[in-house]
């Protein structure tokens, strides 16, 4: 039997539904949609009772000065994808 892997999170959600129509694909597609999102995948861990690092989601300037009230510096500015 074939299996298809990959390591990292910026394949494509659609490749891995392509090829998951004829091959095992692991991890399947909607792990890969959690661990692609970096919001997603920190609320799934802290479900899991599983602490991360202090994070704020920052949709604008206003939000970003607030976030870096709660947090403090030094801090880390990253996109969700």
């Amino acid at each position: 039997m074939d299996i298809i892997t990959y390591e990292f999170e910026n394949i494509p959600i659609e490749s891995i539904e392509y090829l998951s129509q004829s091959k095992h694909v692991t991890p399947k597609s909607s792990v890969l949609e959690k661990c692609k999102h970096r919001i997603k995948e920190k609320k799934f861990i802290n479900s899991l009772g599983i602490e991360t690092a202090p994070y704020e989601e920052v949709k604008s300037l206003e939000e970003l000065k607030q976030a870096i009230k709660i947090i403090g510096i030094p801090a880390i500015l990253k996109t969700c994808e």
